[in-house]
């Protein structure tokens, strides 16, 4: 039998808006054993990407999280900001589908006008924009 190495258990996530509370996760579980490749699939909207935020603990402001969430048996929720740093350095990622979705960029990269090293063609960057 595999030793588990990721296990999240009743994960849930509300945040804090003008408009109130939103809750985002409801009871999330989840557990990958030693070895296992996983990808995180669901419909646009469905909680993926914050999920994965909620492991890393790299949540906007006002962000509340419940539940546990253990690396190999260590509780990642948790953990010390000096130990959060040097796990997510060494020992944990996530590698976001849409590049941008990781940074937290609102819009496709594009060069400013007269400025900087980016294509002079337009057309050979890509965006969602029309």
């Amino acid at each position: 039998m595999s030793e588990t190495l990721l296990e999240v258990r009743s994960l849930s996530l509300t945040v804090r808006t003008a408009g109130g509370i939103v809750p985002i996760l409801r009871s999330v579980d989840l557990k990958i054993n030693q070895g296992e490749i996983v990808g995180l699939v669901g419909e646009s909207g469905s909680g993926k990407s914050m999920t994965a935020r909620c492991i890393i603990r790299s949540l906007p402001s006002g962000s509340q999280v419940g539940g546990t969430v253990r690396l190999a048996g260590e509780d990642l929720l948790r953990l010390s900001p000096s130990r959060l740093r040097e796990l997510r350095s060494k020992e944990i990622g996530v590698i976001f589908q849409d590049p941008r979705s990781g940074g937290g960029a609102s819009r496709p990269w594009r060069p400013k006008s007269g400025r900087g090293s980016g294509p002079r063609d337009r057309s050979a960057l890509t965006s969602r924009d029309p």
